[in-house]
């Protein structure tokens, strides 16, 4: 991966994720299921270290900790809206805001212990 610039990285990993929960989107069969997932693991394992390396590499040294502190806010508050809205297409349902929060607190937590 060294021998590779960071912009291809980071393209062709998002390609790889993007692509790979489309057709995770649209396949029922076990195999092609594992396969995408597979694909889809080595997309994220591409482009998260470039892209977290990016954002470091552009923050003030000074402010380092709060910049990415809020950037991983901002991330875990997406995932808890996206849980929400799209648990309930179609319908609202009262639990889906309880269990967005039940699911991103034990993220939150799995990220503190591990």
């Amino acid at each position: 991966m060294k021998k590779l610039r960071d912009r291809s990285v980071l393209l062709w990993g998002t390609v790889l994720y993007f692509l790979s929960f489309a057709v995770i989107s649209f396949h029922n069969t076990p195999i092609v299921l594992i396969i995408s997932m597979l694909i889809a693991t080595i997309g994220e394992l591409m482009h998260i270290p470039v892209k977290q390396t990016l954002l470091a590499n552009m923050i003030p040294d000074h402010a380092r900790g709060v910049y990415l502190s809020l950037y991983g806010l901002m991330a875990i508050g997406g995932s808890a809206l996206a849980g929400l809205f799209f648990s309930g297409v179609g319908s609202f349902h009262p639990m889906s805001l309880l269990d967005s929060c039940y699911c991103q607190g034990f993220r939150w937590l799995g990220s503190m212990v591990g």
